[in-house]
């Protein structure tokens, strides 16, 4: 069996549905912009999941669950770089997860990742059958029938909660008098909870907690209707600038792109590339692979040119002066963990988004006097 289209035109859970009623074994791929997401199957079970979102990984994963910190990841991902071995092996072996608990947290992994399908409404498919594109994963199982009946639940959740949250903009603060007791809380809903000021939106609060877009809005929602918090305001979205102005075809964008890259301006290439709308025909064949290969000459130019791996970035304006710039949710978070201790090779690799982007926002901030790096 072979199947491919749009998730415009075919919803997650009926294609759930479908391969799991012919019991089909192979791999399914699903593609939304720059994500991509992969979902195994042995005769119609789920056996894992992977995905190009760095929310997903297991070690973000199980910071956003208050397993593991920000500081015994780094250390364990200091570890995979030179051991290759797998991350869930060295924090099993560093005593930091039992091996009986991880394979729980592997499912519960897989799950999450699954689940943030149901509440994509376009997104490219391709079914290989008895085929596993991605062969390095840990095996489980869980029955898709289930995952189908929770995962549409969470759609219905999700359009409920987007009644009141309209965007991640959305400012939240504590009711006066109506204190929760933290200690009573589970870990998750504790490190949400705490992050709550009246000055961070929500898009802050996900990429502080490391966790993924609707596991906190659920929390702050069920807090919200439990009389804990009310929408203090909705903050200005920050605006997106196109590159060129006005509109100009696929094969411009790419032709350019192409151009910049044989010139040794990767970030430029990069930047038209993602004008691209990701709905054009040949968006997966032609743009991804041009996507990936500038991203890569980024990477490396930022290495040898701006960003030496081993250096150690700190702040250089006076803090009293950091309240009055402009920063998004990421340059925030790259901000607060900047404790003169920790090189960029350490605070790229507990960003909660992909490396080129932590890369690209730290020599922003460089670019802007807001960091420098130490000698």
């Amino acid at each position: 069996m072979s199947l491919s289209g749009n998730l415009n035109t075919m919803s997650f859970g009926d294609l759930l549905q479908f391969i799991a009623a012919n019991q089909s074994t192979g791999t399914l791929q699903i593609r939304r912009g720059q994500v991509l997401k992969m979902v195994f199957f042995d005769k119609g079970r789920i056996i894992s999941s992977s995905s190009s979102d760095p929310k997903d990984y297991l070690g973000h994963f199980l910071v956003s669950q208050g397993i593991i910190s920000e500081d015994e990841l780094r250390i364990a991902m200091e570890i995979q770089r030179s051991s290759k071995m797998m991350l869930g092996k060295i924090l099993v072996m560093g005593g930091k997860v039992r091996e009986e608990d991880m394979v729980h947290f592997l499912q519960m992994k897989t799950e999450e990742t699954i689940y943030t399908l149901f509440l994509w409404d376009e997104g490219e498919f391709n079914f290989y059958a008895d085929e596993f594109i991605n062969r390095l994963f840990v095996r489980i199982s869980l029955d898709a029938q289930s995952m189908i009946f929770e995962g549409v639940l969470r759609r219905d959740e999700w359009n409920r909660m987007r009644s009141i949250f309209t965007s991640n903009n959305v400012v939240l603060e504590h009711i006066p008098n109506a204190s929760l007791n933290v200690e009573e809380t589970d870990p998750q809903t504790r490190m949400i909870y705490e992050r709550i000021d009246g000055a961070k939106t929500i898009d802050d609060i996900v990429i502080a907690t490391h966790a993924v877009e609707y596991t906190v809005c659920r929390v702050l929602f069920a807090l919200f209707e439990a009389g804990y918090l009310r929408v203090a305001r909705v903050a200005q979205a920050p605006v997106e600038s196109r590159l060129r102005g006005g509109d100009h075809s696929m094969t411009q964008l790419v032709d350019e792109a192409k151009n910049k890259l044989v010139k040794g301006r990767p970030e430029e290439a990069l930047d038209l590339l993602r004008e691209i709308e990701p709905a054009s025909g040949t968006f997966q064949t032609e743009v991804v692979p041009l996507i990936e290969r500038a991203e890569k000459d980024v990477i490396r130019e930022m290495y040898t040119q701006f960003l030496p791996p081993d250096k150690v970035p700190h702040v250089v304006i006076p803090f009293e002066e950091l309240g009055t710039v402009q920063l998004t949710p990421q340059e925030g978070f790259i901000l607060s963990r900047l404790d003169g201790i920790w090189d960029i090779r350490s605070i790229v690799s507990i960003m909660p988004i992909k490396e080129v982007e932590a890369l690209r926002l730290l020599k922003r901030l460089m670019d802007r006097g807001i960091i420098d790096l130490k000698e």
